[in-house]
């Protein structure tokens, strides 16, 4: 439609400078006004394919980016990005000393859900989980979630303290505890969450060592018996495994 309009425009101002005569200008002849209007009509018709096809391989681009680093359930970011996004705060953590705290967080006993209720809801589980991460980190600029696994996440918070990491556990696990699952029209049900909350140790010399270590606290909160926020205190050390005193709670 735009490249009509112009066609148009620019036909009306050459049969205009055809009849109006400028003298500046001299006599256009009308073979030559017809002869510039097909030559800006040909061009136009080019530059407007070739910009078409050009935004239709940018917006290919941006699908298959999309595909390659967003879970198409939950709309998080994917294991692959968790991993470049991994190392590169590890990096400048050790160049800048900036605190980076990461939390797993696991659903518990995920598997009941879709033996009892079929995988159709334990997809509208993780849709909902996903959501209400998404809403978690919207006020934490700095701070992206993971869907890792199944029912695994991960949250990096950069510039955020092991206490404030802690008290933002918390508060999201309050929030998916209250949450309401609707799993089919006539039915909701709700769920809880298994979290360990660690940050990065000077110490740490690899990637490794921090991710294990925020690791074992997940599975110590499912030790517990599920529903329950670890923190890494790092107040003792474990002389064969690394790891920091957890310390556990479920706080409501």
């Amino acid at each position: 439609m735009l490249v009509n309009c112009l066609n148009i425009i620019v036909g009306v101002f050459w049969l205009l400078l055809h009849y109006i005569r400028l003298d500046y200008l001299g006599d256009i002849p009308l073979s030559q006004v017809v002869y510039y209007w097909i030559a800006f009509g040909v061009m136009n018709f080019f530059l407007y394919y070739g910009l078409t096809q050009l935004n239709t391989e940018n917006d290919y681009l941006n699908t298959l980016t999309h595909q390659a680093t967003i879970d198409p359930l939950t709309q998080l970011k994917n294991y692959a990005v968790f991993k470049t996004d991994f190392t590169k705060k590890f990096g400048e953590f050790h160049s800048s000393k900036k605190p980076l705290a990461m939390i797993a967080l696991d659903i518990d006993y995920f598997k009941r859900v879709n033996d009892q209720y079929g995988h159709l809801a334990g997809n509208k589980i993780l849709i909902g989980v996903g959501k209400l991460l998404i809403g978690a980190v919207h006020d934490l600029p700095d701070a992206h979630c993971y869907r890792v696994g199944g029912e695994e996440f991960n949250v990096l918070l950069p510039n955020i303290s092991l206490e404030q990491a802690s008290q933002f556990s918390h508060d999201l696990q309050a929030k998916i505890r209250q949450a309401t699952f609707q799993i089919s029209e006539n039915q909701n049900i709700k769920i809880t969450v298994s979290m360990g909350v660690s940050t990065l140790h000077a110490s740490d010399k690899t990637q490794n060592l921090f991710y294990e270590r925020t690791d074992q606290m997940l599975y110590h909160s499912k030790g517990e018996g599920r529903d329950h926020v670890t923190v890494d205190t790092e107040l003792t050390k474990s002389s064969t495994t690394g790891f920091g005193n957890p310390v556990s709670s479920t706080q409501n």
